[in-house]
């Protein structure tokens, strides 16, 4: 097996808990702020 392999699972274990990090930060802002939900998921998330 070549050397790159922990590489690759280190990089997709740290881009699936930027994903989930920034899921809860989405999802408990809009549970505080439900008014102009769509809009602050939109500029949270994206």
């Amino acid at each position: 097996m070549s050397g790159r392999l922990p590489l690759v699972l280190a990089a997709v274990a740290m881009a699936i808990l930027l994903i989930v990090d920034g899921a809860t930060i989405c999802l408990s802002r809009a549970s505080v702020e439900k008014n102009g939900f769509w809009v602050e998921f939109a500029r949270l998330c994206w």
